[in-house]
């Protein structure tokens, strides 16, 4: 049982609750639970496993939950979570997904007209069904409809860090395997974008019939769809599909390069093979002499490569292209030039801008956080707790923030091996101003500045309100810059051309948001950003310790953003860094 498996059920526990209208502490406990749990970077099953006491260890963690994530390790179920489904659908949460359909909302739909379904929702609201409940008129009725469109094109799709815990469990199962010799996984789950369709593995092996076998007794699988002579489908327990492929060995690098990606790139790196006269497929590189088809061509007499990718580049005089890029953005013509970006890379990254501590919503204590940054290795991290108008996270006002301040002071006097930088994460209001003055801020080593609320502004005022927070005030980073949450919240909508002046005008940096259900800036903007000479911030804004190490989504996402080392400021130095912050 992973972690994420875990925190799911404590989240569904949450979500029930609030549909029943139990009381906020119980419910936010479970929630709670679900981000300790999820955001861990240890295994609570095995922690589990070697009867280590979890209310002890964890901040957040009492007797009770204690007792359920025990209860789900041994059982793979939880009792609490059964009685509550006999009181509330347990297909009430699926509409709970539904962008603006809270669990209150949901609790008067279901209870007043009797719905239980997203499909009986969708009817209901065409057919003007739910404005006989209180609040819910013609309007909603069509931002229902809307949000269940987007909620079904995002349903099957999961984030990449749970795509990562699947991988995970199957590269294990696969190791263990011996007529297995190589592996990979492949699609946009090696193109690490941020969410994941479906999952493609390549597998070379002795035996096909054996591993065919050995696959479908994978723990994961709820159904085996087709397992012919080379190619199995199976669909998992939480609906998640996985295929696996065997290629004959002289093939691999080939199929490698078809089944990553992206269609786009494979359309170009075929057109291209075709003026030098070679057809390019998943089976490898073939002479294509003139006169003849594309299929004629692919006869064994004709090939010439085909067991690395990186044979296959070369052949077309180009230079090896990460994954990640492969997008069809301008990676072909920079490879062929020999121009594409040194990528950045985890071991370059030197500390981390953006956490919270107990002092406001997170789970750990600075000192927890310190220790566990030094066992990632880092020169310095940024303490960055939320400002005083971010209530429900318990927001520092200015006599706590100098608390904090010299807590912190005093913590870099403890530990001499790692640099504490005092900061905070501002909240940035409707109209543009920071919530606390400049004369507070000017006290601190790092500031962000951050919209959480009003973020469905229209567009150019959400963009002159930004603009406003950062054009001549102290801060240093524009942290999760559109506000997204993958799968759940649209981006805000900004003008990132503007933006991005005033950005590189203030010597101000743009935060690449690790949070694996954020991401933001997304791929996209973070290359624009790049042609700007804006900088980029990759920060996990962890708020448990284990959070730390989301580092590598953000460094994923930046990667696919062309972003290199020298346009991050958390990968220089302490001196360097500071030089950068003390801008003004």
């Amino acid at each position: 049982m992973q972690n994420n498996e875990i925190a799911a059920i404590f989240d569904k526990v949450a979500i029930l609750l609030r549909i029943s209208e139990d009381n906020e502490f119980h419910a936010r406990a479970y929630e709670n639970a679900a981000r300790i749990v999820r955001g861990s970077g240890e295994s609570f099953t095995q922690m589990v496993e070697g009867e280590i006491d979890l209310a002890e260890k964890y901040r957040g963690i009492g007797k009770g939950i204690s007792d359920h994530i025990k209860e789900i390790v041994q059982t793979g179920k939880l009792k609490k979570l059964e009685k509550l489904s006999q009181k509330v659908p347990l297909t009430l949460i699926e509409i709970t997904k539904i962008r603006g359909v809270g669990p209150k909302t949901v609790n008067r739909i279901w209870k007043k007209a009797d719905i239980t379904t997203v499909d009986q929702l969708e009817t209901a609201a065409k057919n003007g069904g739910l404005r006989t409940i209180g609040g819910i008129g013609k309007k909603t009725e069509q931002n229902i409809l809307e949000g269940i469109q987007k909620y079904r094109n995002w349903k099957n799709r999961l984030l990449l860090s749970d795509a990562d815990a699947i991988a995970e469990d199957l590269t294990e199962f696969l190791k263990r395997n011996a007529k297995i010799q190589q592996f990979e996984m492949v699609g946009s789950y090696r193109r690490r974008k941020d969410t994941v369709g479906d999952l493609d593995v390549l597998v070379t092996a002795t035996s096909a019939p054996e591993v065919m076998k050995y696959f479908t007794t994978w723990n994961r699988i709820e159904k085996v769809d087709s397992a012919g002579k080379t190619k199995a489908s199976a669909v998992l327990k939480n609906n998640f599909r996985v295929d696996l492929r065997i290629i004959e060995p002289k093939n691999f690098g080939a199929a490698l390069l078809y089944f990553t990606g992206s269609k786009a790139h494979n359309i170009h790196l075929r057109s291209l093979a075709l003026v030098e006269n070679f057809t390019l497929s998943e089976y490898g590189v073939f002479k294509k002499p003139t006169g003849i088809s594309s299929s004629e061509a692919r006869k064994e007499e004709n090939w010439i490569a085909g067991r690395d990718e990186a044979e296959i580049y070369t052949l077309l005089d180009m230079d090896w292209i990460p994954p990640e890029l492969r997008e069809d953005r301008g990676e072909i013509t920079a490879s062929k030039n020999h121009a594409l970006p040194k990528l950045i890379s985890f071991d370059q990254i030197q500390g981390d801008l953006q956490m919270h501590t107990s002092y406001t919503d997170g789970n750990n204590t600075i000192e927890e956080m310190i220790q566990q940054a030094i066992e990632l290795g880092y020169a310095y991290i940024a303490i960055t707790d939320h400002s005083k108008s971010m209530a429900m996270t318990g927001g520092m006002d200015e006599r706590k923030l100098d608390k904090q301040i010299q807590k912190i002071d005093s913590l870099n006097e403890i530990y001499k091996n790692i640099t504490v930088l005092k900061g905070m994460e501002v909240d940035i209001k409707k109209d543009g101003t920071l919530d606390l003055s400049n004369s507070v801020l000017d006290k601190l080593d790092v500031v962000l500045a951050s919209i959480h609320t009003h973020l469905t502004l229209p567009i150019s005022e959400q963009t002159q309100r930004v603009i406003k927070a950062i054009d001549g005030t102290p801060v240093n980073i524009l942290s999760h810059p559109t506000n997204r949450i993958i799968n759940e919240r649209n981006p805000s909508e900004i003008e990132f051309e503007k933006i991005f002046e005033v950005a590189q005008k203030n010597q101000v940096a743009i935060e690449c948001n690790a949070q694996p259900h954020r991401l933001d800036l997304n791929a996209i903007n973070l290359k624009r950003s790049k042609e700007y000479k804006v900088k980029i911030a990759i920060n996990t804004d962890a708020h448990t310790r284990g959070q730390l190490r989301y580092m590598k989504y953000g460094i994923n996402q930046a990667r696919r953003g062309w972003i290199e080392s020298q346009d991050v400021i958390n990968s220089w130095d302490i001196a360097k860094l500071k030089q950068f912050l003390r801008k003004k």
